[in-house]
């Protein structure tokens, strides 16, 4: 059996994804599940025209608002069908469609994420995501987003 050995000296950029996909606070939340759902992510930064970091946006933000508005429980597959354009769901789905029209981002972002730089040690940067329940840790650097770091990441870091 081989054990398992945390990286060390293994920086947050050396981690990190960077070209981050992200989404305006302006954009509709129809804009942001079609973002997420085309790059196969569950959440996104939020950045203004500046790039200056205002947010985070997840399927769990988008979920929460979307179970007040239907009294769905579960609506990621409620959101790829609407999505996909398969079917309306019925007034079901045309509510849910009209609340995606309608809302926009900033409405429904989590504010004030917690962020990281490139140069803290990756291990910290895994315990915070740990500690806090995040699954996502945007990057920056000089006030603005330069990467992120996902759990997937810090996975691949041990590799």
């Amino acid at each position: 059996m081989q054990a398992v050995t945390r990286p060390q000296g293994v920086l947050v950029s050396h981690a990190m994804t960077e070209g981050v996909v992200v989404v305006h606070p302006d954009s509709t939340l129809w804009d942001a599940v079609r973002v997420l759902r085309q790059a196969e992510i569950s959440g996104v930064p939020v950045v203004d025209r500046a790039n200056v970091l205002v947010g985070v946006l997840s399927e769990k933000d988008i979920a929460r608002t979307m179970g007040e508005v239907t009294g769905q429980g579960n609506v990621s597959r409620l959101l790829d069908v609407l999505v996909a354009g398969r079917s309306s769901g019925g007034s079901l789905g045309d509510l849910a469609a009209e609340t995606l029209q309608h809302t926009t981002v900033a409405e429904v972002m989590s504010r004030d994420p917690v962020v990281t730089s490139p140069e803290t040690p990756l291990d910290m940067a895994a315990r915070i995501m740990l500690e806090r329940g995040i699954n996502r840790l945007p990057v920056l650097a000089g006030g603005k987003l330069v990467g992120i770091l996902t759990r997937h990441d810090v996975l691949a870091a041990f590799v």
